[in-house]
């Protein structure tokens, strides 16, 4: 997505992505991706509309869009009760674009997993989930994936909080790869997987009327 520089990762083979809140609180009205053409991927410029965002991005920061497009491999849900604190998750976004000609690997990075819990946010429907991991971040990579080492999708980047230690640490440690030093969290949102695709029903039927 252009303007707020975020990612968004595709759920459904006809258009439906998710993504962080904040990636489209502003102006943002457009949608980068991956499409399958005949024997070739490309990239495809197109717009998108909001279809449903979280009410409060403080403890939910998580929205669905959806675009007229045909994604490349949407993701498949992991099954939450199968995954343990302290294992290996992955995490990749925009700024494997934006910043991938002098390192491959800048938007494409791995950590540990700390935690998988209920979300606090008050009035949601079924089962939402908060993610905590050490997956180092990049700019632009705020709406896109977590996921496990099989590739299936754990939930959606939503924020980094670092430690005074850890920006000092950044500042006068300049390294190609860091690893992030203790005081560095990062956050994700899992929606209820019936209720989301409750919504995306409701949506397609709206669509085809």
């Amino acid at each position: 997505m252009s303007h707020a520089i975020g990612s968004a990762v595709p759920i459904r083979s006809d258009g439906y992505f998710l993504t962080a809140q904040h990636c489209v609180d502003g102006d943002s009205d457009t949608l980068v991706t991956l499409v399958e053409e005949e024997d070739s991927v490309r990239l495809v410029k197109t717009g998108f509309r909001l279809v449903w965002m979280s009410e409060d991005k403080e403890h939910l920061d998580l929205a669905l869009i959806h675009a007229e497009v045909e994604p490349f491999r949407p993701f498949t849900f992991a099954d939450h009760a199968s995954l343990s604190d302290g294992e290996m998750v992955g995490a990749a976004g925009w700024s494997a674009i934006t910043i991938g000609d002098s390192n491959p690997l800048a938007g494409m990075a791995v950590g540990d997993l700390l935690s998988i819990k209920p979300c606090a946010m008050r009035n949601l429907p079924g089962d939402w989930k908060v993610i905590r991991h050490t997956i180092p971040l990049h700019p632009g990579d705020s709406g896109g994936p977590i996921v496990n080492t099989r590739g299936q999708l754990i939930g959606i980047n939503a924020l980094v909080r670092i430690s005074f230690s850890e920006q000092l640490r950044t500042l006068f440690k300049k390294e190609a790869n860091p690893r992030p030093a203790r005081g560095y969290i990062a956050y994700g949102s899992s929606p209820d997987i019936n209720w989301l695709e409750s919504i995306i029903q409701t949506d397609r039927d709206k669509r085809n009327r």
